[in-house]
Order: structure tokens, then C-alpha cells, then sequence
């Protein structure tokens, strides 16, 4: 897709870093941590962009080089190679063996307490929740509202529709994995970021303007480290507004050490009790049978 440099020159530009995320820690181990949020500005230039379907031929006949090892490489060869669409019945299935972004946050935030413990069970049972309310349908549909806005806005591609991408097929330790909403491919340099969206849907919601709230924070953290890129883009679309609100998030360097012994724990927690549950089944098969 044509543009012009504008939306590089944004990215490389914001400033207005966010460190703040609470008063037990030292604004430098955040920033380290979760990276710098910055608002991103819209470019004064002229610009154009698109948004290409992962899944649509057609459309990944145009999508810019991808080599191999980047971020669109990977989601694309997983396409390609059966990966489940988001949201169905597969993809809701496969999430229960990963750690990926709505349930991060949950698992390295809260290692005790009601809500882990719901999310563990939650785990160890499978327990699929697909409740369709007029919230997330809105939510569903304003992401593709965004996913436009951005590029046209910003001049850039973006590709949607992408599978889930796993960090290491091979790591059951900590098997982390992410959805993307989108890659943004920059038009200078073909620089790829991952692209997040939320849809504030209520009439009067307001965008969080230092950026991403801390459920969010961790998950485009894993996002990143996921996909191996340096930077997110957070995109906020007012539905009542009919506007997006962006901000830059950079990669934090020492999120994944902080994260990872404590992703570790939990499905240990959560390996051992789907063990002990398996052999209480194939002690009581009649009981298990009743209860399914």
C-alpha cells in the first residue's frame, strides 16, 4: 500500500512516556517492565493506508514481504497451515492449554486470592464461557471500525484476522500465547507492530489518556513478547465519538522475568490438578460419569 512517512516519523516521535503503575514500585522497574506509553499524534501529512484479511487470498497477495522469523511470517504460516479463526469453537478450545492475553494480567497479578483461584478451576475444568452480550458484540464490531480508522488515519497496513501464535510450541512450562487483533506493517521501513484494540462502547466513556490501564499493560507485554516486536499500538475507539484515541507502548525489558516464573506457578497449579482430577475420574468412573 502507498504512503507516506508520516506515521514512522509519529512512532519514532511520541513522547510523554508513562511510568506510573503504583506506589509500591520505583517508576524506573516499571518502566522496565511495561515499556513507555505514548499518545500518538495524527500526522499532518496527507496519507493513506489499508487493512488486508490473513485469511482472504487476495488480500495476502498484498501484504508487504514478510522473511522469515518476523511476527507476519509466523501468524501468516500458521494460517496457512490450519490455524483455527478467532472465536471459533477450536480457537476457544485451544486457548485452555495457553496462557495468552485476556487471562495474563489474572495470573501474574493476583497469586492469591478468589479470582486466581476461580481462574486455576477455570483452567483445570476447561470451563468455556462464550457469552454473547450487546457489549462484546459491539466490542467485535467496533474492532474492525478501528482497524480502518488506524490505517487510513495513519497511513499505514495493517493485517487482521490472524490467528493465535504461540511464543514456544515446545515450553510447557509456561505456555504463552496471544491473539492479535491486527500487525501494523509501517510504510519507511516495514517495521511490524502489533496493533490492540478496545472498544469503550458505553455512551459518555472516556479514553484513558496516559494510555493503557494495567490489565492491559501486561497484555501487550505478552503480545510483544509473543510476536518478537518492539512496540504495540493501543488503539481506543469512542464508539459514541465514532474516534480512536493511539498510543505507542514499547516492549518492556524486564517484563518476561518478572512474568514468567510467576506464568510457571499457575500452570504448574493447574497441570497437578488436572492430574489429580484424571485419577480420581479413572478411580470413580461412575461418579465421574454422573458429574460430567
Amino acid at each position: 500500500a502507498g504512503a507516506s512517512d508520516a506515521a514512522p516519523r509519529a512512532l519514532a516521535g511520541a513522547s510523554g512516556a508513562r511510568t506510573d503503575g503504583g506506589p509500591a514500585d520505583a517508576p524506573r522497574q516499571l518502566e522496565s517492565r511495561y515499556g513507555e506509553a505514548s499518545k500518538l499524534d495524527l500526522p499532518q501529512d496527507s496519507t493513506t493506508g489499508c487493512v488486508l484479511d490473513a485469511r482472504e487470498a487476495q488480500d495476502r497477495a498484498r501484504v508487504p514481504a514478510a522473511p522469515d522469523g518476523t511476527a507476519l511470517r509466523r501468524v501468516l504460516d500458521a494460517v496457512g497451515a490450519g490455524a483455527p479463526a478467532q472465536r471459533s469453537p477450536r480457537w476457544h478450545d485451544e486457548r485452555w492449554e495457553e496462557v495468552t492475553g485476556s487471562k495474563v494480567g489474572d495470573v501474574v497479578n493476583d497469586n492469591a486470592g478468589v479470582a486466581h483461584e476461580t481462574l486455576t478451576d477455570e483452567y483445570v475444568h476447561r470451563r468455556r464461557r462464550e457469552v454473547r452480550t450487546k457489549a462484546t458484540t459491539a466490542g467485535i464490531l467496533g474492532e474492525a471500525v478501528a482497524l480502518r480508522k488506524l490505517a487510513a488515519a495513519y497511513g499505514i497496513t495493517v493485517v487482521c484476522n490472524l490467528p493465535m501464535v504461540r511464543a514456544d510450541p515446545h515450553d510447557k512450562s509456561a505456555p504463552f500465547a496471544f491473539s492479535p487483533d491486527g500487525l501494523a506493517i509501517l510504510p519507511e521501513n516495514n517495521e511490524q507492530v502489533l496493533v490492540e484494540v478496545k472498544t469503550l462502547t458505553k455512551a459518555g466513556a472516556t479514553a484513558h489518556e496516559d494510555g493503557p490501564p494495567q490489565p492491559h499493560r501486561d497484555q501487550l507485554q505478552l503480545g510483544m513478547h509473543v510476536l518478537g516486536v518492539r512496540k504495540a499500538l493501543y488503539v481506543q475507539y469512542l464508539r459514541h465519538e465514532d474516534r480512536i484515541v493511539v498510543h505507542v507502548v514499547t516492549r518492556g525489558a524486564g517484563w518476561l522475568a518478572f512474568a514468567q516464573p510467576r506464568v510457571q506457578a499457575f500452570w504448574a497449579r493447574v497441570v497437578e490438578r488436572r492430574a489429580r482430577l484424571e485419577r480420581a475420574r479413572a478411580d470413580h468412573p461412575a461418579a465421574s460419569r454422573r458429574h460430567r
